[in-house]
């Protein structure tokens, strides 16, 4: 069939030298004025082997050593998608108190780390930090009930197997330390240590099943996680450069900055930077030096003049570029640039790019989340089958530990405030119109709101029993009344009266 479509029809326009391509994607074409397009497919694990791995984690590290715009943007991650809160209801007021006792318990740092170093808190963090600086993080399950964080580097193929390695096994492990099975899963870690030179000497194998272990995957067949800064990681080095050569410019010009312009063909002075007159009255030489650190005091001829070099470095240009570098790193993480400079923003535009990041880190704290579900899936079950007050509390109950596990409410940090009363008197309205609800309000500022609202009746009952006097008022009402001292009743309309 004939085609109707012209010669300048867009379908026909694409040229490869002095040929039309007909209906083809600019994108998979050759052209002398870019770069030649891709032409082989690999797989994750391949684009990011052994090799390219410990050089983007060596950048990564050392970037994030040396810059502290790299450092802050980790650290404002990581205050989003690290922390949690685990809560547990049952209804049995015996075991709740049990099971959030064991968590609390669990949680201290004695109790959590072998190492003794970090609490529950701070170990997912560093968990999460590893996973951004490495592409993934793990650690392994103790019979002592603790956990051994790893640095994910140590999960790798070593460079020395040692004397004592089955030799069956070496052959098994891929390039990326892992042994995998029929489908692709995970069997075994090869788990390393690191000698004084930095080489990788084998230490053990740990099944899957007694490690913990979660990294940024991008596709279905790739075995180990890449770190989301490895696509910005350049621009980093770019801006600290950019920062280095611009201060360095800007001290140059600083230093050499004044010139004295004289009608005569006496010179300013000797080589120590003096100039020298003689008091008419006195007789006595002067001498008036310049120095850039002290203000200098020149004596000139009418005709005379001085001028100083302003260090335009860097210019409104070179800014600009820099925060348009700055935005591109803040991208790898889904950072909104206004958390870094809120200066020329407004104020819906801040709440905007908060409301989005909230989105986009939501993804991230599910993974951290469903990471403490397992350790405590772990911790349960062992509490459950050798804990034996636990388990009477938990079997009069009715619970097992499958059951127990599933209750486990795992809440995230809250989203920090911005305008409190505002955004308050904006959920009183989503709650009123039966868009939102209380515990879902609470749940999304990192509180529980049945725990708050079990600690809020027990201090009422306290403070009843106390007779001290508790206020509630509403914004811009005239009368407070006191609802525990007073006897009230309700009018047809619905307000509160004092008899």
């Amino acid at each position: 069939m004939r085609s109707n479509l012209g010669i300048n029809h867009p379908a026909r326009r694409l040229t490869s030298g002095s040929r039309v391509m007909l209906e083809s994607y600019e994108g998979t074409q050759s052209s002398p004025h870019r770069r030649s397009p891709a032409t082989i497919i690999k797989t994750q694990d391949l684009m990011l082997d052994k090799r390219k791995r410990k050089v983007g984690t060596a950048t990564i590290r050392e970037q994030l050593t040396n810059s502290e715009l790299l450092a802050w943007i980790v650290r404002k991650h990581l205050d989003y998608v690290s922390r949690f809160e685990i809560n547990f209801r049952s209804g049995d007021k015996d075991l709740d108190l049990e099971v959030k006792s064991l968590l609390d318990w669990h949680g201290r740092r004695e109790n959590f780390d072998i190492a003794r170093r970090h609490n529950r808190n701070q170990w997912m963090w560093i968990f999460e930090m590893t996973k951004v600086v490495n592409g993934d993080a793990s650690g392994i399950k103790l019979r002592s009930g603790q956990l051994q964080g790893l640095d994910s580097s140590q999960i790798a193929k070593p460079d020395d197997w040692g004397k004592n390695t089955d030799k069956k096994k070496q052959d098994k492990v891929s390039d990326h330390g892992l042994i995998l099975g029929q489908y692709g899963e995970t069997l075994e870690f090869c788990v390393c240590t690191r000698n004084k030179s930095g080489r990788l000497i084998f230490d053990h194998f740990e099944k899957a099943v007694n490690m913990v272990y979660d990294g940024y995957f991008t596709g279905f067949n790739q075995t180990r996680g890449h770190s989301p800064l490895l696509a910005s990681i350049n621009n980093v080095v770019d801006l600290s450069d950019i920062i280095l050569y611009s201060k360095i410019n800007l001290k140059l010009k600083n230093v050499f900055g004044m010139a004295v312009f004289r009608d005569t063909p006496d010179p300013l002075g000797n080589a120590n930077q003096y100039t020298q007159e003689t008091d008419e009255e006195t007789g006595e030489t002067l001498e008036t030096s310049i120095a850039p650190n002290q203000i200098s005091i020149l004596d000139l001829d009418q005709n005379d003049k001085i001028e100083s070099f302003e260090a335009n470095s860097p210019g409104a240009n070179s800014m600009d570029f820099m925060d348009k570098l700055t935005r591109a790193v803040m991208l790898a993480l889904d950072i909104p640039y206004t958390s870094f400079d809120s200066s020329k923003a407004s104020f819906s535009a801040r709440i905007g790019d908060r409301s989005e990041y909230e989105k986009s880190a939501e993804l991230k704290r599910d993974k951290n989340a469903q990471v403490l579900r397992e350790i405590y899936a772990w911790r349960i079950g062992d509490w459950y089958n050798n804990n034996e007050q636990f388990r009477a509390i938990a079997d009069r109950a009715g619970f097992d530990a499958g059951m127990i596990i599933r209750r486990l409410d795992i809440i995230p940090t809250g989203t920090p405030w911005m305008d409190k009363l505002n955004e308050v008197k904006g959920d009183i309205l989503a709650v009123s119109l039966g868009l939102e609800n209380i515990p879902r309000l609470a749940r999304k500022r990192g509180v529980d709101a049945y725990e708050i609202m079990q600690e809020q009746a027990e201090y009422l009952k306290a403070a009843k029993e106390a007779e001290v006097p508790i206020f509630y008022a509403n914004g811009g009402q005239e009368a407070v009344q006191n609802i525990l001292t007073e006897p009230t009743n309700q009018n047809p309309n619905g307000d509160l009266k004092n008899e």
